[in-house]
């Protein structure tokens, strides 16, 4: 497999079957190699990390966490990783975000990350447009 060869590994990220963290067994050689590829290829300032998705799909500059908005905890939240965050730093309890993917954005109110990196949210009810005054502000 030419991923493996190039020191390359998939590694499930979560419970959406299309998410992936990427691994490489050395970092400039696996951005090189990502480059080289006809997938399309994202780096981001440090740390250093590459936003990529399977089928050559970029992530939409408006989202701030990628996240299936279908997918639901044990407690009945929506849930991602700090991982498929664009800034992680952002990612804070009672922020409010756009998460979603390629099929559906809305925006969440974040209300607990956990110690693993796991991310519980809240979609808020709405159409993104009508809660877009609303990103970047935080509820104590």
């Amino acid at each position: 497999m030419k991923l493996r060869r190039g020191g390359l590994r998939l590694e499930p990220t979560g419970r959406n079957p299309r998410h992936y963290t990427l691994g490489f067994d050395d970092l400039d050689q696996g951005i090189a190699a990502l480059a080289g590829c006809a997938h399309q290829v994202i780096p981001q300032p440090l740390p250093r990390r590459v936003t990529w998705m399977p089928g050559g799909d970029v992530m939409d500059p408006e989202i701030d966490l990628v996240a299936d908005l279908n997918a639901e905890d044990d407690d009945g939240l929506g849930w991602s990783v700090l991982s498929q965050a664009r800034d992680p730093s952002r990612v804070r309890l009672g922020v409010m975000l756009v998460a979603g993917d390629d099929q559906a954005k809305a925006v969440v109110r974040i209300v607990a990350i956990d110690e693993d990196g796991q991310v519980h949210f809240t979609v808020l009810p709405g159409s993104l447009d009508k809660n877009r005054h609303l990103i970047g502000r935080a509820l104590a």
